[in-house]
């Protein structure tokens, strides 16, 4: 068992390939495929990548599993762990897979189109302003700024479906402000504000 895992995580012996025949069961190959999708996505790295392959193999129930429940899992888990720009990778990887196999003369490059999926323009600005008059008393403001455009890969089936995605701008403001103010010697009063506005477009056509 990889090491990653811990005793208490009964992980699958098998795993049932899509062509119906079975393969031992490695969670080396979610941790593989996990880190890759991480880096690209620029979201996590391979030790974040372990830690949620094996979040993946506790969801699993059955000494058997399919593949396409154990991807339909890692999926569920990047969303759970706020890794969507990387859930959205993977999903758009998973979809032009399956377009290769049910017309395997189409030709393209599945590895390209993830690429172009990810790929996106933005920027990010953020600024903090704290203010502590006092031992007891603290506040604190803080502004996010963010803008930028995403890409979608051109769905590869029959001509006559062919699709095109582009998110043109995808925007962001988020404001935040914390207090914690005393009022007494054993008690405080504690805020949390928060605003967030987006403003995103879509484009299918």
């Amino acid at each position: 068992m990889n090491p990653i895992i811990s005793a208490s995580t009964e992980a699958p012996l098998a795993v049932i390939k899509r062509e119906g025949h079975s393969a031992p069961f490695a969670v080396d190959k979610i941790v593989s495929a996990l880190a890759r999708a991480g880096a690209a996505s620029g979201e996590f790295d391979a030790a974040a990548a372990a830690l949620l392959a094996e979040r993946v193999v506790g969801r699993i129930r059955g000494r058997v599993a399919h593949i396409e429940r154990i991807q339909d899992e890692a999926e569920a888990v990047l969303i759970e762990a706020g890794h969507l720009a990387t859930a959205r990778g993977y999903i758009a990887y998973r979809e032009q897979h399956r377009v290769l196999r049910a017309d395997r003369g189409c030709a393209v490059d599945a590895g390209r189109s993830v690429n172009e999926y990810l790929a996106r323009e933005d920027w990010r600005v953020n600024a903090k302003v704290g203010f502590t008059p006092n031992a007891d008393d603290e506040y604190s403001l803080t502004y996010t700024r963010q803008e930028g455009s995403k890409n979608a890969p051109t769905h590869v089936g029959d001509m006559a479906n062919r699709r095109y995605w582009s998110w043109p701008y995808w925007n962001l403001d988020s404001l935040a402000f914390l207090s914690r103010t005393g009022l007494g010697q054993d008690a405080w009063l504690k805020t949390r504000l928060y605003r967030n506005t987006f403003d995103n477009a879509l484009f299918a056509y």
